[in-house]
């Protein structure tokens, strides 16, 4: 349920062929003309770029055996995989926000609200930080 813009693939190259760079993410947006979402995918690209924390919508990349090396996705997570292997990323070396962002479908927020899934994502991603 998320649209990559073409080239996806030369983005991704082009920003490894710098040796430093270990992998990355998109910055996100979604197909929605919500005020609300368009403010949180403001925050989380301040986040991707600031602190390289990228979640499974923003379409993270990484070097093969950087991914071998810090254990590929936790599967026994029952949610915050995507947090947990970014957060394990940038301890790796230097990532990466590409643009153009990766336009994610709206939908759950539709469904449930935007402003109340919003705060139960992050309800559960604080938990998951302070180790619940």
């Amino acid at each position: 349920d998320t649209l990559v813009p073409d080239g996806i693939f030369d983005l991704i190259s082009g920003a490894m062929e710098d040796g430093n760079i270990v992998g990355g993410g998109f910055l996100r947006q979604f197909d929605s003309d919500s005020q609300w979402l368009e403010l949180t995918c403001r925050l989380a690209d301040w986040r991707s770029e600031r602190w390289g924390v990228f979640l499974g919508d923003q379409g993270i990349f990484v070097r093969r055996e950087v991914f071998e090396r810090v254990g590929g996705f936790d599967e026994n997570l029952p949610c915050c995989e995507d947090l947990r292997f970014s957060m394990k990323l940038r301890r790796q070396g230097e990532v990466v926000a590409l643009h153009p962002p990766l336009v994610s479908s709206a939908r759950r927020f539709d469904e449930r609200g935007p402003i109340r899934t919003t705060l139960q994502d992050g309800l559960r991603a604080v938990r998951f930080l302070l180790g619940h």
